[in-house]
């Protein structure tokens, strides 16, 4: 995994703990920087803005949704589940 693609998953794995503790819209870049050790710059250089940031976590939940289309135990589960 290259240095850009391990800081994308920590950017993303970072906004989504902060914003499970209250909400996405006060899911502040400053304070993300913080936690994480690295550069506002170092962000914007990845994500333009928080809606970027939204877009790659709504595609990390579509692959995650999509691999379980090929997950036997869980097609097999029932709907309710």
């Amino acid at each position: 995994m290259s240095r850009d693609a391990a800081l994308q998953e920590k950017i993303i794995d970072q906004a989504i703990l902060l914003a499970q503790k209250s909400s996405w819209e006060s899911v502040s870049l400053t304070e993300l920087t913080t936690k994480i050790s690295c550069s506002l710059g170092d962000i914007k250089a990845i994500y333009r803005s928080k809606d970027d940031m939204a877009e790659a976590l709504f595609d990390r939940a579509d692959k995650a949704m999509l691999s379980l289309s090929s997950d036997t135990e869980y097609l097999a589960s029932p709907s309710d589940d």
